[in-house]
């Protein structure tokens, strides 16, 4: 049985989270519950926009990287501690050949966003994860980068050879064990105004598609099972938020 306090806690949470209601009713409540929703309201997230400061971001930064699957998108998030918040700047990649047909079954405008600069082709039909490998060492040259939280799912040569060259590469497991605490962080960030992102359009779409997994503890973690559409943008970033909590040194934890 849960506390009184543990429910009233939790139904704080739920009014202020959008995905966490049907949590919230399927678990405490023990009430049957159809429909997911979104984890994220993006309301909170458009008013996290800060793209000026996010093209003046320095100092030490965490990436994430979601590699592609034959369909998904390939994301890297970059995340810079500052003070009280966290800046965060995504970028995604998708493969040429594939540009059109995602553009129709996902219904989104993906030559729009290539335009504009916020998506980026590689040649061929699947994602060329050399672009992406010569992108992080780019940034890992830029910026005093800490760690490269990796997802090792299809990502075993690309982290053998980024670790062989320096560039400290961290495995990161997609399980609830590992990204609870960084998925946590997010939300709250979020909530609070203190996230500042760079108004990515793609990222949006990531944050609108998100529905998480949630344990018998609570614990959540982003779901690409669940969720409709991509959502590897948000899967890159929990991925880099929870290297920086890891760390601790420079990144901050919130209450």
């Amino acid at each position: 049985f849960r506390s009184l306090e543990e429910m009233r806690e939790f139904a704080a949470r739920a009014r202020a989270i959008p995905g966490l209601e049907a949590t919230f009713r399927r678990y405490y409540l023990n009430q049957a519950v159809a429909a997911e929703t979104r984890w994220l309201s993006l309301e909170d997230w458009d008013a996290c926009a800060a793209p000026h400061l996010v093209a003046e971001m320095r100092g030490r930064a965490w990436l994430g990287l979601d590699l592609a699957s034959t369909r998904d998108l390939t994301a890297l998030a970059l995340v810079i501690p500052d003070g009280e918040a966290y800046i965060v700047r995504t970028e995604f990649w998708v493969p040429s050949a594939a540009l059109a047909e995602r553009e129709r079954s996902d219904r989104v405008p993906y030559r729009q966003w290539v335009g504009e600069g916020w998506l980026r082709v590689t040649p061929g039909n699947v994602t060329d994860y050399g672009f992406v490998e010569q992108r992080v060492r780019e940034l890992a040259h830029a910026y005093d980068v800490v760690e490269v939280g990796v997802d090792p799912w299809n990502a075993r040569d690309l982290i053998v050879r980024l670790q062989r060259d320096g560039v400290p590469v961290v495995e990161v497991p997609q399980t609830i064990r590992m990204l609870a605490p960084a998925a946590k962080a997010l939300e709250r960030a979020v909530l609070q105004r203190q996230i500042r992102h760079d108004g990515n359009p793609v990222m949006r779409w990531c944050v609108s598609n998100t529905v998480c997994d949630v344990d018998a503890n609570l614990n959540l973690k982003p779901s690409k099972v669940r969720s409709t559409g991509r959502i590897d943008g948000v899967s890159a970033l929990v991925t880099a938020l929870a290297r920086v909590l890891a760390g601790e040194v420079g990144g901050w934890r919130p209450l």
